[in-house]
């Protein structure tokens, strides 16, 4: 996982230059050499490195993008800097600090999977991810929704945050929401909006109150 260092690449130890270059086009030697001014967003690019190596070399979201000229976040994209990543919360806020939240959201908070990976962690609450946003996100998408649904909280926790029209259109149906432990009383009693009998049975579950 991410880790923050207030070091400058100028700075880095022979250990963590070496990381940077790790499992790439460069061999140790060769990363031990490179002048500072010469680590360029294209050069790092094109010499392999990856979010796991600037990682690695604790690298700040700062540093990157005033000292080696990663502009726009599209640019740490293009090293696999993934929403899985950005459930720290640490990592979260300085990517946001240095591209704004408009960005994040459009890379990374806008595809059901991506959703589905941030809801609940502490990097999605840094961006403001709500459940409700996230489920809507997710119609026709049965499995994302189930993950949504799964890492959000507790089933107690999660339904009243929920409508009957999400769930129908998430295409999930009997077997998964079964699974998550949404029976028909549950849906029924913890609902914002109590579905109807034929609501319910749209969901291939038989509506009893228990």
């Amino acid at each position: 996982m991410f880790r923050r260092s207030a070091q400058q690449t100028s700075d880095r130890s022979d250990v963590e230059r070496m990381a940077l270059f790790a499992n790439t086009k460069y061999s140790p030697g060769e990363a031990l050499d490179f002048k500072t001014q010469a680590l360029t967003r294209d050069f790092l690019i094109g010499a392999g490195v990856t979010w796991d190596n600037i990682a690695a070399a604790k690298m700040d979201v700062t540093t990157l993008k005033d000292a080696h000229g990663f502009a726009s976040l599209d640019d740490l994209k293009r090293l696999h800097l993934d929403a899985l990543e950005l459930t720290d919360a640490d990592l979260m806020q300085q990517v946001i600090n240095a591209y704004g939240v408009q960005e994040v959201r459009r890379l990374f908070a806008s595809e059901p999977s991506d959703l589905a990976t941030l809801v609940g962690s502490e990097g999605g609450r840094v961006l403001n991810i709500s459940v409700s946003a996230a489920m809507d996100a997710c119609a026709g998408c049965p499995t994302q929704a189930a993950s949504v649904i799964r890492r959000a909280g507790t089933v107690v926790e999660v339904i009243p945050q929920l409508t009957i029209d999400q769930l129908l259109n998430s295409g999930l149906r009997r077997e998964g929401l079964l699974k998550l432990g949404l029976t028909s009383t549950m849906l029924i009693n913890h609902l914002p909006t109590a579905p109807s009998p034929k609501q319910i049975r749209e969901l291939g579950i038989e509506p009893r109150i228990i």
